[in-house]
């Protein structure tokens, strides 16, 4: 929280050189944690389409390192291959053929920290929400326009043919209502990241109880709690967000899901890239009662989130000093 405290009395042309300086920082050190790679995302099926990540530049995409777990902040013109979840065009089902987008932008961050630099942040958890907040706002209301429309797809008659869009960028999302978990985790990850928290970008899948897991991209991360001095480590999910409610039941707002885990370290990541290893942990919704959420366990609802470990390239863990 040191970089909210320093950019609370900044004006507005200071404010812009501080951000334009500490994202130059941020992606310098990017590059080296990750090993100088420029994907991450999903595995992709070759055997689809052959016109799979197609660069301006030709790009063999036989060349491309996955990565399915990046440290830290998110440089732009990195390459971000998502999935696709549901069955389309004649009911065939798409699985993974390509998708991908490259994050151009980043004037995102100046904007939330021209909106955070005026708010009373009480804790780590209150700044979480607002993070939520501005990233729903940023992308739109979920499904003003589809992802099919969106991204033109081209189906042959035996329904397994796909070309991805070669000329997509993150900004594209922008105010479209279409953004899903791939999306939401890159802007939160960033953000998080310039704002010094200790964060990854995780591909992996979930699922809900008695449902199947579908591709999904979520954070792990770890801070010192400011008020207990408390390291914490968790996932947080930004885009399966959690109800807040009145005590009457009707909405107020979101909060992002946060699940506790163990240490993010080597062994964790190996375990969880194992088939049988999952994290389970419980469902709930806050209450809002007066000033104060109460935490509301959903005791037969859980959720689980795997790590997809057929993604290539093994990611650096990164384990505080």
């Amino acid at each position: 929280m040191d970089i909210y405290l320093q950019i609370k009395d900044l004006e507005d042309e200071e404010l812009k050189d501080f951000v334009e300086e500490r994202i130059k920082k941020l992606e310098d050190k990017s590059l080296e944690d990750n090993n100088y790679s420029d994907t991450i995302g999903y595995k992709i099926d070759y055997n689809l389409t052959t016109k799979i990540l197609t660069d301006i530049n030709d790009k063999s995409d036989m060349d491309i390192i996955i990565r399915w777990l990046h440290y830290g902040y998110i440089k732009k013109n990195t390459r971000i291959v998502y999935g696709i979840n549901s069955t389309g065009i004649n009911g065939c089902l798409y699985g993974n053929s390509g998708n991908y987008y490259y994050v151009d932008d980043d004037s995102y961050i100046l904007e939330f920290c021209k909106i955070i630099k005026n708010q009373e942040i009480l804790d780590e958890y209150d700044f979480f929400e607002y993070v939520l907040d501005f990233i729903r706002l940023y992308f739109g209301s979920i499904e003003l326009i589809s992802r099919e429309d969106m991204f033109k797809m081209i189906v042959n008659s035996s329904g397994r043919y796909y070309e991805p869009i070669k000329k997509h960028n993150l900004s594209d999302f922008k105010k479209k209502g279409n953004a899903m978990c791939s999306e939401y985790a890159t802007l939160a990850n960033n953000i998080l990241s310039f704002f010094g928290f200790d964060i990854y970008y995780v591909i992996g899948e979930t699922c809900a109880t008695t449902l199947p897991p579908v591709k999904h991209a979520f954070n792990f991360m770890r801070f010192t709690e400011k008020q207990t001095g408390e390291e914490e480590n968790i996932l947080i999910d930004f885009m399966k967000s959690i109800p807040i409610v009145d005590i009457d039941g009707s909405m107020l707002s979101l909060s992002p899901y946060i699940g506790h885990i163990d240490e993010i370290n080597d062994e964790l990541i190996s375990e969880l890239s194992n088939d049988e290893r999952r994290l389970i942990m419980s469902e709930y919704e806050y209450t809002k009662i007066n000033d104060s959420l109460l935490q509301i366990a959903y005791p037969d609802i859980e959720r689980e989130y795997y790590i997809n470990q057929e993604l290539g390239l093994k990611p650096k863990i990164y384990n505080k000093k």
